[in-house]
């Protein structure tokens, strides 16, 4: 008896059926491998943001800190409120100050010098704010 062409068909049928994937076997692969893009593509868009907050809080605090300086060259009755933005190396930030008298008992007739300056830097494209205040004497 010749039992090679048996032999041959087992093989061929035995490797028919365990060559490949099931569909089931690929829905759940591709629903693992969707689930794995999803927390990348989150990752990166939270460092997208936390990176542009960073700018924001670097930048902001040294912009508030020039117009602070600015502003007490500039103090007078006249000048209480004023805003604008910084048009040559940041036009997207705006700036606003207030000047604001303090009641200080403690300091006497020199209290009526002590003022409180508030400088708000604002990005014009998000709701981003950075605030700083100062009281000093006048």
């Amino acid at each position: 008896m010749d039992f090679t062409g048996y032999f041959n068909k087992m093989n061929y049928n035995t490797i028919k059926k365990t060559c490949g994937f099931t569909l089931l076997e690929v829905m759940i692969s591709l629903s693992i491998i969707a689930i794995a893009l999803t927390a990348v593509f989150k990752m990166h868009s939270q460092s997208l943001s936390m990176t542009f907050s960073t700018d924001f809080y670097t930048i902001a605090p040294l912009l508030a800190k020039k117009k602070m300086v600015e502003t007490k060259f500039i103090i007078d009755d006249a000048h209480r409120d004023f805003s604008g933005i910084f048009p040559d190396s940041f036009p997207e930030y705006k700036w606003h100050i207030e000047v604001k008298d303090t009641d200080f008992e403690y300091l006497g007739n020199a209290g009526e010098n002590f003022k409180q300056i508030d400088v708000t830097i604002t990005l014009k494209s998000n709701n981003m704010v950075y605030n700083l205040r100062q009281y000093s004497f006048y």
